[in-house]
């Protein structure tokens, strides 16, 4: 409260300084709001107040935190891979080459021209990407395949398309590559590949990933993947509509891979 400099406080004055002393917490009052705290009060206030971290101080511990101070909080804990859970597919290795889950190799087959192939690809942590690629094991003449990326969309079916990567030559065999720079964010994406020719490509996901389901009806079979008519061509802004599942005993798919570049 004020004071004239020879005189007594006024009315005005003790109102104002009993409003602003009510109003403060349990560091001046104590469990009622019209007694003040006593020493052990406020002692306990202290150290409970200062056992608070940073989401109460900021960097100095008598200061409070900013709401910078909360973000960066917040951003660390959700930068920390195992704050929650243990997830084995973040462990990515850059410079190699990234298959989906529970891929099996080591057969090959004979793609269809003007054919949109899918197969599903899990991203576990924000990751940079520099290559996408197939292995061509039997060649075709002068003819090249479409590689690309789309989001997943409704009923684990291709949604709208994230990248077009362009075409690789299938004039020769071998490992064939696009290069990129494609950032994704945690989530399931479909690979897919379009050829206006015949070559035979290395397979994946023969009886690997059942992220599609089980036949009903078999369950040594499983649901590998995507096709549906498409002329060869730039690839559409949103998965063709239509398509048929590919099952790990009749139908193949082609395996399509990513070469992570940076883990972010």
């Amino acid at each position: 409260m004020s004071f004239p400099p020879q005189g007594k406080a006024t009315k005005g004055d003790i109102d104002s300084s009993i409003s602003t002393h009510s109003a403060l917490k349990t560091g001046v009052h104590g469990a009622g709001a019209n007694n003040l705290a006593t020493d052990n009060e406020i002692d306990t206030d202290i150290a409970t107040h200062g056992a608070l971290s940073t989401g109460v101080h900021g960097a100095g511990a008598n200061t409070l935190a900013t709401d910078a101070d909360i973000d960066t909080d917040v951003a660390t804990h959700a930068a920390d891979l195992d704050a929650h859970t243990y997830n084995a597919l973040e462990k990515v290795t850059t410079g190699q080459y990234v298959p989906s889950i529970n891929t099996r190799t080591g057969l090959s087959f004979t793609i269809a021209a003007n054919t949109l192939y899918a197969i599903p690809f899990v991203v576990a942590r924000l990751t940079t990407y520099d290559r996408i690629a197939i292995d061509c094991d039997n060649a075709a003449a002068g003819k090249s395949v479409r590689l690309g990326i789309y989001n997943d969309g409704t009923n684990l079916y291709p949604g709208s398309l994230v990248l077009d990567a362009g075409t690789v030559s299938v004039n020769a065999v071998g490992v064939k590559a696009a290069t990129i720079n494609q950032q994704l964010t945690k989530g399931l994406y479909w690979l897919v590949a379009l050829s206006d020719g015949t070559p035979d490509l290395v397979s994946g996901l023969q009886h690997g990933s059942v992220i599609a389901g089980m036949i009903s009806s078999d369950f040594l079979n499983v649901q590998v993947g995507w096709d549906v008519a498409q002329a060869y061509g730039a690839l559409p802004a949103t998965f063709t509509g239509g398509g048929a599942y590919r099952t790990s005993l009749a139908n193949y798919v082609p395996l399509i891979v990513l070469r992570a570049s940076s883990l972010d």
